[in-house]
């Protein structure tokens, strides 16, 4: 079970895969398909933003997916590298 300060590589690694295939994000979207409450939700899309995967929030305007479903295989190592330096 995920702790309320938890998230694990795997779940990072799903909400990545969750993201950059629908190439949107959002709270909801997460809660609904990793099973979490909205708080991890919006703690997984700041830490989306801190590893390259999404644009930064710029008010009511959705973020921009920044990796494409083509590169995920490239950049999931990448990401999860960078995940574990911080």
């Amino acid at each position: 079970m995920i702790t309320r300060h938890d998230l694990t590589e795997e779940l990072l690694t799903e909400a990545i895969r969750v993201v950059v295939r629908s190439q949107s994000a959002s709270v909801t979207q997460l809660q609904r398909r990793c099973y979490v409450g909205y708080a991890t939700a919006c703690r997984i899309l700041e830490r989306l933003e801190r590893l390259g995967v999404l644009s930064p929030q710029q008010g009511a305007l959705p973020r921009e997916v920044l990796v494409v479903e083509d590169a995920l295989p490239q950049a999931l190592p990448r990401l999860q590298l960078g995940e574990a330096s911080r």
